[in-house]
């Protein structure tokens, strides 16, 4: 995937994200070049990213990169400014030579010094509010209220009963009674059930681990037991049966 086009100022190079992460460089030749690496983050939760490719008026290439949740602005071999939180956003020059860009609710300037300054400046803003009557809402309401959403329905293979996910649980609805039956009752989060061949067990995903794991539930006896034991930052969801069951 390539995003965020950027064309140096002799027209003669382009510069461009591609997978959201490598800043590449396209010359007259149509041949692409890496112009950076852009180290890998810590935490798989919050992958590195580059952002905002643009040409400075050098000619050097500088970009935004964000990794372990902290973002520097920089060229391929420094950086140029790495505090407060600075947006993902293309920075900008003034004819003098100094930088501008976003960062912790700001516009700022950098000078030839490396000191950055904050630019003040008041915008007036028209804002119409919409007139309308205000929903009274319970956000911690202590009467009974109904289930207004549930997920991952499964019919059973005789076409007899629908198995579905609400209210963390597990709940199993025959057709024409139109009060549903709860089939497991823990305070884990269980979604994505789904029917053995024969109609006698649910496997699903249940969190109770730590980590969504495959749980076997037989309808008739009750029981149930983990069938998978997957590491953390992994995850088993929307089961699905082999024709034999096995």
């Amino acid at each position: 995937q390539h995003s965020e086009p950027c064309l140096s100022h002799d027209g003669r190079r382009l510069a461009y994200v591609r997978d959201d992460r490598t800043p590449i460089l396209l010359g007259e030749d149509g041949k692409e070049a890496v112009a950076a690496s852009v180290p890998k983050s810590k935490g798989w939760m919050t992958p590195a990213e580059l952002r905002g490719p643009v040409f400075a008026p050098d000619g050097t290439l500088v970009f935004v990169t964000i990794s372990d949740g902290a973002s520097t602005i920089r060229t391929a071999d420094r950086i140029i400014a790495e505090k407060p939180d600075i947006y993902p956003f293309r920075p900008g020059w003034l004819p003098g030579g100094d930088m501008i860009f976003a960062a912790n609710g700001h516009i700022r300037r950098l000078g030839a010094n490396g000191e950055a300054s904050v630019l003040a400046f008041n915008a007036p803003v028209p804002v119409t509010r919409p007139s309308y009557r205000r929903r009274a809402r319970e956000f911690s309401p202590v009467r009974s209220r109904p289930v207004v959403g549930i997920s991952s329905p499964a019919l059973s293979p005789d076409g007899s009963q629908i198995a579905f996910g609400a209210l963390n649980d597990i709940y199993i609805l025959t057709l024409g009674d139109p009060k549903p039956r709860r089939l497991t009752s823990h305070w884990s989060s269980k979604s994505y059930p789904a029917w053995s061949p024969d109609g006698s067990a649910l496997v699903y995903s249940d969190d109770r681990s730590g980590t969504a794991n495959l749980w076997l539930h037989n309808i008739a006896t009750q029981e149930e037991h983990q069938l998978s034991n997957l590491p953390d930052g992994a995850a088993a969801t929307l089961p699905f049966w082999s024709s034999d069951g096995k």
